[in-house]
C-alpha cells in the first residue's frame, strides 16, 4: 500500500508580500504557532498573549514557528514560571499581518469552516467562523472541520470589517 505524501504546510507564513512587520515578544501564556495574539503589559516589557476578545478586532498578529531553534508549527511557546525550577518565558516570533497575505492559522476545535468562510477571533488565540456583527479578520482558503483538537487552516487576511458589511 502506497503511503500518502504529507501535503499540509510546515510553515505558518504561506504567502506574504515581505513588507509586513516581523516582531518578537515574550510569551505571557502558552502560545501555539498560528494563533492570533495581542500585546499585553507585563514585567518583561514586550509581552504577547493569545487574543482574548471573541469576535473582536485589533491588529492581526500571527505567532510563527521558531524554525531557527529547530521547532515546528506543532511546538508551543511557554510562559515564564517561577518554579521550582524557574523557567524563562519563550521569545515568540510573530508577524503583523496585512490584507492579502496568507497564513496557516489555528482553527478552533469543533468549528466547521468552508472555503471562503469569514473568520474571526475565537477569544482564545484560535480563529472561528464569523457570525453577524463580529469582526472579519481573515477568510478560509480551504475547508476544514477539526475534531478533538484545534487544527491549522489556510486563511487569507482581509481588511477588518464587521460581518454585516463584509457580505
Amino acid at each position: 500500500m502506497a503511503v500518502e505524501p504529507d501535503v499540509r504546510p510546515h510553515r505558518i507564513e504561506l504567502k506574504i508580500d515581505g513588507s509586513s512587520r516581523y516582531e518578537e515578544g515574550f510569551a505571557s501564556a502558552a502560545i501555539s504557532p498560528g494563533m492570533l495574539i495581542e500585546r499585553t503589559p507585563g514585567t518583561l516589557g514586550n509581552e504577547v498573549t493569545p487574543h482574548n476578545f471573541a469576535g473582536g478586532g485589533g491588529e492581526v498578529m500571527i505567532a510563527l514557528e521558531d524554525a531557527l531553534q529547530g521547532k515546528t508549527i506543532n511546538d508551543a511557546y511557554v510562559a515564564a514560571s517561577a518554579g521550582p525550577p524557574a523557567v524563562p518565558a519563550d521569545m515568540i516570533s510573530y508577524r503583523l499581518a496585512k490584507a492579502g497575505e496568507e497564513y496557516f492559522v489555528l482553527l478552533k476545535d469543533g468549528e466547521v469552516a468552508a472555503d471562503g468562510d469569514p473568520l474571526t477571533s475565537g477569544g482564545d488565540g484560535t480563529f472561528t467562523v464569523a457570525a453577524a456583527g463580529e469582526e472579519v479578520l481573515a477568510v478560509a482558503v480551504e475547508a476544514l472541520s477539526p475534531s478533538g483538537a484545534n487544527a491549522h487552516i489556510k486563511a487569507r487576511i482581509t481588511p477588518q470589517r464587521s460581518l454585516d458589511t463584509y457580505e
